[in-house]
């Protein structure tokens, strides 16, 4: 068996718990799994209000993070990210 199956629910910005199933408490938090999806939720409200190709809004996303070396090797390409 891997990892943790127990859920962890939170609002979409990931800020604030919203519910949690058993056991959660006790499960450690994979900080990639969680950067990656604060960055597709983050991409997905962008997308939603703005007008620019996908593809462009995540170029900056992915330019921002490369910017920091605690983020920059969790960001994708553009054509990694679209194959997965």
């Amino acid at each position: 068996m891997r990892g943790c199956h127990r859920k962890l629910y939170t609002n979409l910005d990931a800020t604030e718990v919203i519910r949690t199933s058993e056991h959660a408490e006790g499960c450690r938090v994979d900080a990639h799994a969680f950067y990656h999806q604060q960055q597709l939720n983050e991409l997905k409200r962008l997308a939603a209000e703005d007008l620019r190709p996908v593809s462009e809004i995540y170029d900056e996303l992915a330019s921002n993070a490369s910017t920091s070396l605690d983020t920059a090797a969790y960001f994708p390409s553009w054509d990694q990210a679209r194959n997965t």
